[in-house]
């Protein structure tokens, strides 16, 4: 068993709790995270269609590809401070941090995506005088 120091694991994984905490404004078209989400999601269906080019047609990765395209289309339909905006939306976004890694990730996903969501109320609280929490 490779055991590794405390450090690497936040160094590896800083990153990906970074985005955690831009993934709440992914309604938003000017945000940093529906660009990263885009980018991503475009290469990801380059890549399959050349990878399904190159070895050949497989239902598969026709699924991944309608799949991803799906994906890209979703922020569109959102109203900025929606369904993204809640504690809700939190934990879908903080499941695959389970499957990829740890329960521990997948904690400290929530609490990064939170952790937006609370700063966002912190900041309307100051402009409006009033917060609205949103559960679902």
């Amino acid at each position: 068993i490779l055991v590794v120091p405390v450090w690497w694991w936040w160094l590896i994984w800083s990153p990906l709790l970074i985005i955690m905490t831009l993934m709440a404004d992914l309604d938003t078209p000017a945000s940093k995270s529906r660009w990263l989400w885009t980018v991503v999601g475009l290469c990801t269906i380059i890549f399959l269609s050349i990878y399904m080019a190159v070895k050949g047609f497989s239902l598969w990765y026709l699924s991944y590809i309608i799949l991803t395209a799906i994906l890209l289309l979703i922020p569109w339909f959102l109203t900025h401070r929606g369904f993204l905006h809640s504690f809700f939306a939190g934990v879908l976004f903080a499941i695959p941090l389970w499957f990829i890694g740890t329960w521990q990730l997948f904690i400290f996903g929530i609490l990064a995506y939170w952790s937006h969501l609370i700063i966002d109320w912190i900041m309307t609280f100051a402009d409006r005088g009033h917060v609205q929490v949103r559960f679902f």
